[in-house]
């Protein structure tokens, strides 16, 4: 039955020709249809996966992209109930890491992290810019209130507020969670009506680029780029590890400009270090590692392409492209526009290559290879077992669509 199962499967793979859009939108929305549980209308994470522990499981970041992509379809109603979700199971501790798709109760992952619930506060925020319906709004200031209250060190916000069987959270300050968590503080600011949340908001802002300048983005003696971090942890010290969505995360939230202000840095001062550190030619395709060798070393695992943190990078090169095309402050320096427009696509016919088919279905793998750990500091943190043709990943499968709707889940517009 399953050598059956492989070959109806194969007979889908789109390998060999490109994606067009209208095809990706709707074998795309029928993924995210087929994942969705009738009971509570959540979507599961992973597909044709041969790890049991992830059956049936939602990651919370997973759920928030998979509205923004119910949003970038026209399906408001399914966003909308996704959303509902959250809003029965937001209490003041915080949203879980995972949910379990038919019970609706916390999954795999009882760990409360600041980056999940700063994507479900997007996703709200998205929801009422594009909507105008300002149902969740309220949701989104709560969770940005609690981030809020979590413990500050440097400017930077602690991953979560209890200490558990990973890591003692409180006392660990991720990067990648700040730049999201700067994204939603901006954006209410924006549209924030009350004078003292506003400046609430625009105080944690004026934090988390402290934190990236003094703590994250490393330069030597005359200034130059020479080394982005994942964070810090108060007790164990500097995480000297670099990881890719990082730089991605840094160049969606800020524009080029806003790096050349707030950081001293040009964009190509990051695409560069992201093009020398993470690019690698695996599995007959060219995209982002995770991290860099040094912590491919470190975790004892060979290189391999993320094809979400790709389509990510490919998603930010778009953006930049955009600012510079359409920004009044920029100059229209055709040349950039047209140099990193031609560098995204590149990436995505390249993820394009590993996308699955699947009756009406369309969606790409999590990464070129299984059941390997991740990062050095992370052991429970490893790619979906199962066979990479065959098993498909919301992350992967969000990114990839974000890329061809030219959509920018972080730059959030006043609501």
């Amino acid at each position: 039955m399953k050598s059956w199962f492989c070959a109806f499967v194969i007979i889908f793979l789109f390998l060999a020709r490109p994606v067009f859009a209208q095809e990706l939108d709707s074998g795309i929305y029928q993924f995210l249809v087929n994942q969705r549980n009738v009971h509570t209308g959540i979507p599961a994470s992973f597909i044709n996966t041969d790890d049991t522990m992830l059956d049936g499981q939602a990651a919370t970041y997973d759920l928030a992209i998979a509205g923004l992509g119910f949003l970038q379809l026209k399906d408001r109603d399914s966003a909308r109930k996704i959303l509902e979700f959250f809003e029965g199971k937001w209490n003041q501790g915080g949203l879980c890491n995972f949910y379990n798709i038919q019970t609706g109760a916390c999954g795999i992952e009882t760990t409360v992290h600041l980056g999940p619930n700063m994507w479900v506060a997007t996703l709200a925020l998205q929801y009422t810019f594009l909507t105008k319906d300002r149902r969740f709004y309220p949701l989104a200031k709560k969770i940005a209130l609690w981030g809020i209250a979590l413990n500050h060190k440097g400017g930077g916000i602690s991953m979560g507020p209890y200490l558990d069987w990973g890591a003692d959270w409180p006392n660990v300050f991720g990067a990648e969670s700040n730049i999201v968590a700067y994204s939603v503080f901006r954006a209410i600011a924006k549209g924030e009506g009350d004078a003292a949340s506003k400046v609430s908001m625009e105080l944690e802002m004026q934090g988390i680029r402290n934190f990236l300048n003094e703590g994250v983005l490393l330069k030597g003696s005359d200034g130059r780029l020479q080394n982005i971090l994942v964070g810090h942890s108060a007790l164990e010290g500097t995480l000297m590890i670099t990881a890719c969505d990082v730089v991605s995360m840094m160049l969606l939230v800020f524009d080029p400009k806003e790096l050349v202000t707030f950081f001293a840095l040009q964009e190509e001062d990051l695409l560069n270090f992201a093009r020398e550190r993470f690019i690698v030619e695996e599995d007959g395709i060219r995209g982002f590692d995770f991290s860099d060798q040094e912590a491919s070393q470190a975790t004892l695992r060979p290189r391999m392409i993320s094809l979400e943190w790709t389509m990510q990078m490919a998603c930010a090169l778009r953006h930049i492209s955009d600012v510079y095309g359409a920004s009044a402050d920029y100059s229209g320096d055709q040349e950039k526009i047209n140099r990193y427009r031609k560098e995204a696509s590149f990436y995505a016919k390249e993820i394009d290559k590993k996308s699955i088919g699947l009756g009406e279905m369309l969606f790409y793998p999590y990464a070129t290879k299984d059941t390997l750990q991740v990062f050095p500091f992370a052991p429970w943190w490893k790619t979906p077992r199962g066979d990479v043709a065959l098993c498909g990943a919301m992350a992967s499968t969000m990114w990839r669509l974000f890329y061809d709707k030219g959509f920018n889940p972080l730059r959030i517009e006043t609501f």
